[in-house]
């Protein structure tokens, strides 16, 4: 589903898991230089990590329009 009920609980279960799990669990290796977020959604995870990680090239795609 993509309507505004499904970008809230995807919106809410980001917060979750950034509060309890972080933004990520894998070790991110100092050579790293791009990220690509497949699926990306509501894209707050890519903006999350780009703001995090700025000096990263972060490309978030997904087949929704919204």
């Amino acid at each position: 589903p993509n309507d505004k009920q499904e970008q809230e609980r995807l919106e809410i279960q980001h917060l979750v898991l950034l509060s309890t799990d972080g933004l990520h669990s894998a070790r991110i290796p100092g050579w790293l230089q791009r990220v690509l977020d497949v699926g990306t959604g509501i894209v707050q995870w890519a903006i999350t990590f780009a703001e995090t990680y700025p000096s990263e090239m972060v490309t978030a795609v997904d087949i929704s329009p919204n």
